[in-house]
Order: structure tokens, then sequence, then C-alpha cells
């Protein structure tokens, strides 16, 4: 299990623990979704690409990693790519933040958020997958709640 919690008040700096890895911090740079962190030798990037759907994408020094994008603007669930395997992104309903995610068709995990006050965030996963495909769920469902925070504040 993967956790995130914002450890600024400004909500740009994230602290993410996990049972079997060094606690990572990421830095958000601007208001968007950009942010970048380290683990040993791989320089991970969180961005938005420009495309239809408004991708998100991470890349691992510079190669392009996963990547998913809204399917439409009404619905709920988000499609990409995790080392060219499909990757999806569901929330099971409209009422709730967290997703359901799906590789290759098949249910891994899920990612939501815990508590109001605490802005934490947390990955489950039902089986062992690579480390960087959880980091990468948990940030880019990150990505989204910032971005849909972002739009509510604006509208």
């Amino acid at each position: 299990m993967l956790q995130a919690q914002y450890s600024s008040w400004t909500g740009r700096k994230l602290e993410i623990r996990s049972a079997y890895a060094n606690q990572i911090t990421v830095e958000f740079k601007g208001w968007r979704d950009n942010a970048q962190w380290q683990i040993e030798q791989t320089t991970y990037t969180l961005s938005r690409a420009k495309g239809k759907g408004y991708p998100l994408v991470i890349s691992a020094n510079g190669q392009e990693l996963m990547r998913v994008a809204r399917v439409s603007m009404w619905k709920t669930t988000l499609e990409g790519h995790y080392a060219n395997q499909p990757l999806r992104f569901e929330r099971p309903s409209i009422w709730k933040s967290g997703y359901h995610v799906y590789l290759n068709g098949l249910m891994i995990g899920e990612v939501k958020t815990e508590g109001f006050w605490q802005r934490t965030m947390s990955a489950n996963f039902n089986s062992p997958q690579p480390y960087d495909l959880q980091l990468g769920c948990l940030m880019l469902a990150i990505g989204i709640w910032r971005r849909e925070a972002a739009s509510a504040a604006a509208a």
C-alpha cells in the first residue's frame, strides 16, 4: 500500500510512503499537474501533454512510461497505457473520487482519498505489481484530482 499526504499548506509538496520503499518527496511546479521525483538513478516526471482528452503522462528518464486521458467529457473513465499495456482508471460512482485501476482488462487495485481534512491519498493493489506502476497510478490520480480542484475553483 502506498500513502501520500501533502506536507505543505500550499499543496505543493507531497510525501509518499510505502512499506517496501524509502519515503519520496514530490514537489509540484506551478499551479497545474507538473511534478518531478527521483528514485535511485531514475528521474520521473508527471506532465500534461497536448492532445485529445488532456492526457497526463509519466516519463522515466525522458521515456514515456504511462499515459491516461479522459475518454469523454461526461464519462468518469480514463484510458491509456502502461509499458504498452492497456491501462484504465474507472470511477465506480460519480459521488466518489476514487478510481478502480485496470491493466489488460483485469482490475489490479484502487486509488482513493482518505478523509477530508487529512488530505491523504492511498493506492491499494490486489496482487504484487511493479513499484513504478503503483506509484504512477497514485501520481496520475493525484494529477487528476488536482486538475478537478483547479477547475472547480475557477468555476
